[in-house]
């Protein structure tokens, strides 16, 4: 499967360094590819959201794959997604249950999903 790739978003901050902000660029969802969000897990711990809006007259699914790492024999999360709404995942607590060797982590949707998706986070490390 060729999935489709989306980046984190990560918040660029103020000359204080107080107030955070990113302005969002959403990636519609072709349902037969899946996504693959590309280093995933590279922000500042527990800060990923993933935010998807379905857009389908009906409730849909995406599945959480298990990745690569040591937990991932506890397979697969599936989260349901309410028709005509946006649903947040966050925080990905067990980040070695999905997580790939590569640093991503693969969505796949249930047959019909139409929609978009984001994902977005604070950058890790010192300084903005």
């Amino acid at each position: 499967m060729a999935r489709d790739k989306i980046k984190v978003q990560t918040m660029v901050y103020d000359v204080t360094d107080s107030v955070g902000s990113v302005t969002i660029d959403k990636q519609t969802v072709t349902q037969a590819n899946g996504i693959e969000i590309e280093n995933a897990f590279g922000e500042k711990d527990n800060s990923l959201k993933i935010v998807i809006a379905n857009t389908a007259s009906s409730d849909s699914t995406v599945t959480i794959k298990a990745g690569d790492k040591q937990n991932s024999q506890l397979g697969d999360s599936i989260v349901a997604l309410t028709q005509n709404a946006e649903t947040v995942i966050s925080p990905i607590r067990d980040m070695a249950r999905y997580e790939r060797n590569d640093g991503s982590i693969y969505l796949d949707f249930g047959e019909g999903f139409t929609g978009t998706i984001y994902a977005v986070g604070e950058k890790a490390g010192l300084g903005s």
